[in-house]
């Protein structure tokens, strides 16, 4: 017997509405916590007469229900007639799995999970290891990262020369300490090559980012395997004086490198001159051969014993083979390496390099490894994930076959325009012209030029007629199917950062109706850029610039990863002068708190102003001074409006000769988040001003000093527009464009494009599950303040101006497919270096839909219309998504309304309202209206006839994509105007309608039938 109860007024009193599916006992036991004190008004009564209750039900004993429920209402309730829904909020270690199919060979390995043999009878092995199926490996850390230990990476090299029958690691060379990211995953490789002439095979082990896909690998080890050798005979066992065990955990604790239960240390050591003896045990050996914990507390036991004065590591093996498996306790001799020649007298000089043997109890060798050398340990702080850091790079556009220009147009205030193109004063006038019967145009380019009057108050004039036109143009249902192109000279460059404030926000205007807006950076006025606009590809790209006429596109790439810092010292921070004053704007935020005390404790800075808008009167203000001050820096902690600039330069006046300014870090901003068609231009203003206005100020007022850093905090929604956020993306895009115009300047300058954070912030604690939910579809992954302040010195080490700090999910984007912007497309790309072809308008979804008739074409219709509601919704499924639920009850906003809108517009090709959730409030009326509008390859015969606007789409569509010769072009032209012409003459003569109607049902094919015969009238 199993049946679900529910205890209808003690559950609701409690807070408790939903079905539990479980035995009967598991019911009654998960309902003790939240019934029991409902029923008995006290929790341990209620905890025994419910669980007493549930033996009663699974032992089949009677229940007095009158005096169980004395005072309340219970009833049984019928079990639901649809799936028990579930929902899981817990990662899921992924499993090895079966690798067969692939054509691979399962290695066993903890970390190594499959392998192929080569035909020069060396071998790959590949695995993939994150701290969240490999927790264990966060109990070796240095600095606080997660790094793998030298023992682990020989032991890869071992299981890969056992593999390729080379069990014996001759030599091995550690190159770069591999390090863990806390969120993500790396793959790693381990490759055996051929044998030599002395029967060694080589093996290097390397890593990549999971998600860095064309990424350079990493080099952590190279080494030389070869066949097994005879160990040596038994080891007899006589330790020296054995070492206090509280003075051998105080040394390895001193050493600086954190240990957790995973890498246990030396139970017992013991010392005699140059020998060391150690006992060490493990809680369980794992599917290691030897687990590599054992030689790394070997190792700890000679550090501490030689009372090391710092981490000391492997970095160098000779002559290691396992003799035995599965070892969970050994005796370890460690002595000085005979391989260095060194004597007795002089060993001290020679400490660093040791031989070790591991044994049974009884002395029999399990392990040896003729000489292991130590050296300090490299600093291991973050030095930036390998998938967090980018540089926007303009690339070669992809060859476009030339465009006529004869039927675009041109919007500006000046008169003229690029030779054969229609020029109109403004939309206004184009609508007027379009009115009297001219064609609407495919494409309009309208020229940005920055407004009269100092740069912030030119930004903000520029913001708000941008915003008004983008607002007129997608409130005109005349341009429905055309595409507005903002043409702004020096946007991308730093030539005009009021330009660039214009595409910050086209590219949010760009993410939320797509196909609606383009970009180009070009000067018409110039003979060379207005010829290249026969070849800009505005259809594929919605980005391009023109230099030296020739179109470019941009491309995040990522920046290649620095090596340790003592090898790239021009990737240090720029060293901050003690006696200097450091400036942080916005200082009392979370990110402005976080920069300011890395400032101080990575960096040495010792005088620091910081200042906001509320100062000491914000929350928390007076706890970061005395933290600041505790840690040994002078803290003046300021009420100050950045972007006034009297205010400002008063400020800077005042600091003392003595400690003048000698670096500035601006962190200030605000949201005020908004859909572009709702946007206010007060809304537009109270964004751009902190960060505009404040950061044209500071750059103005100490462009005259000596400073050694200018660091932006700039956000990725600049780069690639993000939904909602216009006016952001507008001010941030600023930011970068103000950093490349100092570098051009020569003045130092880095704009950081900061992904998503971990901490939530005053801008970001908005965020409802639901946002950061759509923010992990679209691939990004938040930052942790520690990867964030490691990428902070990254960036501004590297002195580009412009930089995006984000880590992303390649997964994510790649299951965006066509719908992933192009500024993304070089960070996911197939084996081959190729991205997938879009599926275009004849996807799979209308394939089906075309396969089927009638109830079964609905239903496949309307679950694919819940499906893309649960996604967006990321829920698991669409049990939730009922076909007349109302959208807004399941959590619809805005913003979600987007996004379904743009998703369903690309699996059915079609240009969906702006309103279609509000207009259609249920999966099930959606997907009737998206019924309506579907033509559905040969089922004219029993579909609705598509409106004549639809059948353009189609020939629109099919045109763009046909090649045809100049003569042709004409001839289609020429033809397609013909028609055109037929039409207004229905139009204008009623009697006539009949004409109208057959034209109205032409199909494509059919028109091109007509222009086939046009063009070939034999």
């Amino acid at each position: 017997m199993s049946r679900t109860v529910r205890f209808a007024d003690a559950v609701e009193a409690a807070g408790v509405g939903a079905w539990v599916e479980l035995g009967p006992d598991g019911v009654l036991s998960a309902l003790v916590e939240a019934a029991a004190p409902a029923l008995r008004g006290d929790r341990s009564e209620g905890r025994q007469a419910v669980t007493a209750l549930g033996h009663a039900f699974v032992h089949g004993t009677d229940v007095d229900w009158p005096a169980l429920f004395a005072g309340h209402d219970p009833r049984l309730v019928e079990l639901p007639t649809y799936a028990f829904q579930r929902d899981r909020y817990w990662l899921e270690p992924a499993a090895g799995g079966d690798v067969s199919s692939a054509g691979l060979s399962d290695t066993g390995h903890p970390l190594l999970a499959a392998s192929v043999e080569l035909p020069d009878g060396g071998a790959l092995l590949t695995g993939r290891i994150s701290l969240a199926t490999h927790p264990w490996l966060a109990d070796h850390a240095i600095d606080g990262v997660a790094v793998l230990p030298g023992s682990l990476l020989l032991d890869l090299v071992i299981a890969a020369g056992d593999r390729a029958g080379a069990p014996r690691v001759a030599e091995a060379t550690a190159t770069v300490p591999l390090a863990l990211p806390e969120q993500g995953a790396i793959r790693v490789q381990v490759v055996v090559g051929a044998a030599d002439g002395a029967g060694l095979r080589s093996v290097v082990v390397r890593s990549c980012p999971e998600a860095g896909d064309g990424e350079e690998w990493t080099v952590h080890l190279t080494a030389a395997v070869g066949a097994e050798r005879e160990p040596a005979g038994p080891v007899v066992w006589r330790p020296g004086t054995e070492l206090a065990a509280d003075t051998v955990a105080e040394r390895i604790a001193d050493q600086g490198i954190a240990y957790g239960p995973a890498f246990p240390g030396p139970r017992r050591v013991w010392q005699e001159g140059a020998r060391v003896w150690a006992e060490v045990e493990l809680a369980e050996p794992g599917a290691f051969v030897l687990h590599p914990a054992l030689f790394d507390a070997a190792v700890r036991a000679w550090t501490a014993a030689r009372d090391a004065s710092g981490p000391l590591v492997p970095v160098s093996w000779t002559e290691v083979q396992v003799h035995a498996a599965g070892a969970t306790a050994v005796r370890a001799v460690i002595g000085r390496a005979e391989a260095t020649g060194a004597t007795e007298s002089d060993q001290d000089t020679d400490a660093d390099t040791v031989s070790v043997v591991l044994t049974d109890h009884d002395g029999v060798v399990v392990a040896s490894a003729g000489s292991v050398r130590l050296a300090p340990a490299p600093s291991a702080g973050r030095r930036g994930e390998p998938d967090a850091l980018f540089r926007l790079e303009w690339q070669p556009a992809a060859t476009a076959a030339p465009v006529d220009r004869a039927d675009w147009a041109v919007l500006g205030d000046r008169p003229g325009g690029p030779e054969g193109i229609r020029a109109f004063a403004g939309l206004g006038a184009l609508a007027a012209e379009v009115d009297t019967g001219t064609a609407v145009p495919p494409v309009v380019l309208v020229r940005v030029a920055a407004p009269a009057g100092d740069v912030p108050a030119a930004t903000h004039t520029a913001v708000r007629e941008a915003l008004a036109l983008v607002q007129e143009w997608l409130a005109d249902e005349r341009f429905a199917e055309s595409r507005l192109v903002f043409v702004c000279a020096g946007a991308t460059d730093g030539g005009d950062p009021v330009a660039a404030a214009v595409w910050g926000l086209v590219r949010s205007a760009r993410s939320e109706h797509p196909g609606r807006f383009g970009l180009l950076d070009a000067d018409l006025d110039r003979a060379a850029d207005a010829a290249a606009l026969a070849a800009v590809p505005l259809g594929a790209e919605t980005e391009v610039a023109v230099r030296d006429g020739a179109p470019l596109v941009p491309r995040l790439a990522p920046v290649v990863r620095a090596v340790p810092a003592e090898q790239a010292p021009d990737r240090a921070f720029p060293a901050l002068d003690p006696a200097g004053t450091v400036l942080v704007t916005g200082a009392t935020g979370v990110l402005g708190r976080l920069v300011a005390r890395h400032l101080v404790t990575a960096h040495g800075a010792r005088r620091l102003l910081l200042i906001s808008r509320s100062g000491p009167r914000a929350e928390g203000a007076e706890e970061l001074r005395a933290e600041l001050t505790g840690l040994g820096a002078e803290v003046a902690l300021t009420a100050c409006d950045a972007a006034d600039r009297d205010a400002l330069a008063g400020l800077l006046a005042a600091i003392p000769a003595a400690h003048p300014l000698t670096a500035v870090v601006h962190t200030a901003g605000v949201l005020d988040d908004s859909l572009i068609t709702s946007m206010t231009a007060e809304q537009a203003a109270g964004v751009l001003r902190p960060k505009v206005d404040a950061a044209w100020h500071l750059h103005e007022l100490t462009r005259g000093l000596d400073l050694s850093a200018f660091v932006l905090y700039s956000s990725a929604s600049g780069v690639l527009g993000g939904v909602g956020q216009a006016n952001y993306a507008a001010a941030n895009a600023f930011l970068d464009a103000l950093a490349a115009h100092r570098a051009g300047l020569g003045l130092p300058a880095t704009s950081l494009a900061w992904g998503l954070w971990a901490d939530a912030s005053a801008m970001t604690g908005h965020l409802s599950e639901l946002d950061l939910r759509r923010l992990a579809r679209g691939g990004l992954v938040p930052l942790t303040a520690r990867d964030g302040m490691a990428l902070f010195d990254e960036a501004v080490g590297t002195g580009e101006p412009l930089l995006a700090a984000v880590r992303w999910d390649v997964g994510a984007l790649r299951a965006q497919g066509s719908a992933l912007p192009s500024v993304l497309h070089g960070l996911v790309r197939g084996p081959s270096g190729r991205r997938q072809a879009s599926a275009g308008r004849s996807g799979a979804l209308l394939d089906r839909l075309a396969a089927v008739g009638g109830a079964e074409r609905d239903r496949i219709l309307l679950d694919a219309v819940r499906e893309a509601i649960a996604t967006v919704l990321g829920h698991d499924g669409t049990q939730r998504v009922q076909p007349d639920r109302v959208l807004s009850e399941l959590g619809f906003d805005s913003l979600t309304a987007v996004e379904l809108r743009n998703r369903l517009g690309l699996l059915t090709g079609l240009r969906l309202p702006t309103a279609l959730v509000f207009d259609h409030p249920t999966a099930a009326a959606i997907a009737a209206h998206l019924a309506e509008r579907l033509v559905l390859p040969g089922t004219r015969e029993d579909h609705p006839v598509a409106s004549v606007g639809e059948e353009l789409d189609r020939l629109e569509a099919a045109l763009a994509a046909t090649s045809v010769t100049d003569l042709d072009g004409r001839a289609v032209a020429t033809r397609l105007e013909t028609l055109l012409a037929r039409w207004r003459d229905a139009m204008a003569r009623p009697e006539e309608a009949a004409d109208s109607e057959r034209i109205a049902s032409v199909s494509v094919d059919e028109l091109f039938d007509i222009i086939d015969a046009e063009l070939d009238p034999q």
